[in-house]
C-alpha cells in the first residue's frame, strides 16, 4: 500500500486512493500504523528518485490523524530533522509537500502541553528556525505554508524564536512583500508577523534594532501590493480586499507593544507620522471606516498618550465616521471603545472635541442601534468624565438620564439567557461610569449627583450577576460613594437596608465592603 504512494506520475487514481487508505487505516489501527510507515520512511529518505522523496513527506502527513499524540512524538521527533532536510531538496514538489507536512505538524503536535521540538535543546530549535527561515524564501505556496509552522510555534513556544526574534520579523516582513506573492501569502505572512510579535516577551521585543525602519518596510508592502504610491489608491485596495483585518492587525500589535516599552515615545511618532499621512491623511476621506482601522487608531493613542493631540485634526474626521457605522455594529462598537482610549490619551486636551463626540454617543443609545452598543457607550462616557474632570458637569445630567432610561427599558424585557447577560453588562457599565464620573467631577462638585444616589443605590440591590465575579463594579461604586464627603450624608439615609441585605450576601468580597461602608457611614445596622 506505501509502495502506491510513489506512483503519483505513474496512476494518479492510484495515488490518490492509496492516500485515502493509509488515512484510514491510521485512524482505524491507530499506534500499529506508525512502525510500517516510519520503516517506508527510513527506506525512502535518500532514494534518488525524487518522488519516492516527496511520498515520505506524505507518509508522515497521512498518518497524523490517528495514533495517539504520546506515540506520534516518539516516533516523529527523533526523525524530525531528516524532514526539515528536505526542505532543502532541489526538487519544489519534494518542497511543497514537506512545508504542508511540517505546517500540519506543528499544528497538531506542537501545542500546550506537548511539544515537536525538544523545549532544552536549543541548538536543535536554532536549526529548525534557520531551516524554516532560509525556506520563506522558497516558492511562495511553499512559503505560505512555512508562515504556518513559525506562527503554531510562536503560539505556544514564543520562546524557542526569542534568539532569532529579528530576523524572524524581518524575514517576514520581506515575506509579506514579495513581489511574486499572492495576497494569501500576504495575509499568511501579516497573521504569522502578528502572533509571533505579539507572544514575543518584552526583553525580546526590545531586542529588534532599527525598528522605525522595519515598520517603514512593513508599511511600503501596502505601496506593493498596488504598485501605486498613490494614497487613495492604496486605501482602496486594502479597503477591498481580505488584506485589510490581517495588515491592520499587525500594525496595532506593533504599535501596542511599542507602547509598552520605556522610552520609546520617538520611534512611535516616527510610525504614528508615517501610519497617519499614508493610511488616515485627508486624501483618504469620504469612507465607511473598518473596524481594524479603528483599532490602529485606538493603539496609537495609548502609545503616543498626549502626544497623540498633533494627530486629532486628520483623524477626528474618521472618529465621526466610525461612530456613524451604525450598520455595522462591531466597527462602531470598535469606535467607541477607541474614542474611550483617545479621551484617557489626551486628558484635558479632548475638550474640543468633547461636544460632538457627546452628541454622537448619544445616538448610539437610541432603539435603533444594536443594544449590545450601549454599554460601551456607558464605559466611554466614564473615559470622558475621568479624562475632561470637572468639565462633565456640562454632560452630566444628560448622561445620567440616558442610563436611567436604559436600566428601566431593561426591567420590562424578556428573561432570556441573552437579555439577563445583557442586563448583568449593562448595569456594570452603569456602575463604571458612576465611580469614574465621581472621580472626574471631584469631591468639589460631587454634590451634583446627590439626587441620584437613591438610584445608584437601587441598581446596586438589584444586581445579582451569574458571575459573582461581576459585583466588583458595584463594590468599587459604593466605596467612592462612601469616601466622598459630601455624598455621605445621602448615602447613610437611603443605604440602610442594601447595606443589612449586602452582609447577608454570598460574595465575600461584597460583605466586606458593606461591612467597611457601613463603619465610613458612623453607623450599625
Amino acid at each position: 500500500m506505501y509502495l502506491n504512494l510513489l506512483k503519483h506520475d505513474e496512476d494518479q487514481n492510484i495515488f490518490i486512493a492509496s492516500k485515502a487508505c493509509v488515512c484510514l487505516l491510521a485512524r482505524i489501527v491507530k499506534d500499529d500504523v506508525l512502525k510500517p510507515v516510519i520503516n517506508f520512511i527510513e527506506g525512502n529518505f535518500s532514494n534518488s528518485d525524487w518522488q519516492s522523496r516527496k511520498a515520505v513527506a506524505h507518509a508522515y502527513c497521512l498518518i497524523l490523524e490517528g495514533p495517539s499524540i504520546e506515540k506520534l512524538l516518539g516516533v516523529v521527533k527523533p526523525t524530525l530533522y531528516i524532514l526539515l532536510l528536505l526542505m532543502k531538496d532541489e526538487i519544489d514538489h519534494v518542497k511543497y509537500t514537506t512545508a504542508c507536512t511540517l505546517s500540519r505538524m506543528f499544528e497538531l503536535l506542537h501545542s500546550p502541553g506537548y511539544s515537536l521540538i525538544p523545549l532544552k535543546n536549543f541548538g536543535f530549535s536554532k536549526r529548525v528556525v534557520v531551516i524554516l527561515l532560509e525556506s520563506l524564501e522558497c516558492a511562495p505556496c511553499i512559503s505560505k505554508e512555512i508562515c504556518r509552522s513559525i506562527c503554531a510555534i510562536a503560539r505556544t513556544s514564543a520562546f524557542l524564536l526569542s534568539s532569532d526574534l529579528p530576523n524572524i520579523v524581518k524575514s517576514l516582513v520581506q515575506t509579506a512583500g514579495r513581489r511574486d506573492g499572492d495576497s494569501e501569502l500576504r495575509v499568511v505572512a501579516y497573521e504569522t508577523l502578528r502572533v509571533v510579535i505579539g507572544y514575543s516577551a518584552e526583553k525580546d521585543f526590545c531586542e529588534i534594532k532599527d525598528l522605525p525602519a522595519v515598520m517603514f518596510e512593513l508599511l511600503e508592502t501596502a505601496v506593493l501590493k498596488t504598485g501605486s504610491s498613490d494614497d487613495r489608491e492604496i486605501q482602496e485596495h486594502l479597503q477591498a480586499s481580505d488584506l485589510q483585518a490581517s495588515f491592520f492587525g499587525v500594525l496595532q500589535v506593533i504599535i501596542r507593544r511599542m507602547g509598552d516599552v520605556d522610552n520609546m515615545e520617538p520611534v512611535i511618532l516616527q510610525v504614528g507620522d508615517k501610519v497617519i499621512s499614508l493610511f488616515f491623511g485627508s486624501q483618504c476621506s469620504g469612507r465607511k471606516v473598518q473596524k481594524e482601522e479603528m483599532l490602529v487608531i485606538g493603539a496609537l493613542a495609548c502609545a503616543a498618550k498626549t502626544e497623540f493631540v498633533k494627530y486629532m485634526p486628520d483623524l477626528y474626521p474618521y472618529v465621526l465616521m466610525g461612530l456613524q457605522n451604525v450598520e455595522e455594529y462591531q466597527a462602531c462598537s470598535t469606535s467607541v471603545g477607541v474614542v474611550g482610549q483617545i479621551c484617557v490619551a489626551l486628558r484635558k486636551e479632548f475638550l474640543p472635541y468633547c461636544s460632538c463626540i457627546m452628541i454622537r454617543l448619544k445616538d448610539l443609545t437610541s432603539s435603533e442601534v444594536k443594544k449590545s452598543v450601549t454599554p460601551i457607550v456607558f464605559l466611554c462616557y466614564g473615559n470622558i468624565a475621568k479624562s475632561i474632570g470637572e468639565h462633565f458637569k456640562n454632560y452630566y445630567q444628560d448622561v445620567v438620564k440616558i442610563m436611567q432610561d436604559a436600566s428601566d427599558l431593561h426591567v420590562y424585557s424578556d428573561n432570556s439567557d441573552d437579555m439577563v447577560e445583557y442586563g448583568d453588562r449593562l448595569r456594570q457599565s452603569i456602575f463604571e461610569a458612576f465611580t469614574c464620573i465621581l472621580i472626574g467631577l471631584g469631591d468639589s462638585n460631587a454634590d451634583l449627583l446627590l439626587p441620584y444616589v437613591p438610584y445608584m443605590l437601587q441598581l446596586i440591590q438589584k444586581h445579582k450577576p451569574r458571575d459573582k465575579g461581576r459585583m466588583r463594579t458595584a463594590v468599587k461604586l459604593l466605596k467612592e460613594l462612601a469616601v466622598c464627603s459630601k455624598i455621605k450624608g445621602s448615602l447613610k439615609v437611603h443605604s440602610d437596608i442594601l447595606l443589612t441585605e449586602l452582609q447577608q450576601s454570598d460574595n465575600e468580597e461584597l460583605r466586606q465592603t458593606a461591612a467597611w461602608t457601613q463603619q465610613e457611614l458612623g453607623g450599625t445596622h
